[in-house]
């Protein structure tokens, strides 16, 4: 399963879009050399801070921040051919912007 920013937008954007500024970026060559063509995803308010980042090479890092207390609630990368957690992260990443929304 390709889990790529298209699934992102397909599966969770419709979901956290209603309550959150959601700002799309591309880089090519990304940021870090080997991992490809970057295409991010941050998604923000005045409690919370996050990026989802797609890259070409496959690999999917999730960040979340607190903005609040200044907590780090999601810092991972995950290889390209680790489809089972790459679709666990997404799950929890969504479930908790909608819990700190409420």
């Amino acid at each position: 399963m390709d889990i790529s920013l298209n699934y992102f937008n397909k599966v969770y954007l419709p979901i956290i879009k209603e309550n959150y500024k959601i700002t799309f970026t591309s880089f090519k060559e990304g940021e870090v050399l080997g991992f490809g063509d970057l295409e991010r995803v941050e998604v923000e308010d005045s409690k919370i801070l996050g990026g989802i980042e797609f890259w070409s090479s496959g690999w999917l890092g999730i960040h979340l921040i607190n903005l609040v207390n200044d907590e780090e609630i999601l810092n991972s990368l995950i290889a390209p051919d680790d489809c089972v957690d790459k679709l666990e992260l997404l799950e929890i990443f969504c479930r908790k912007l909608m819990e700190l929304k409420v």
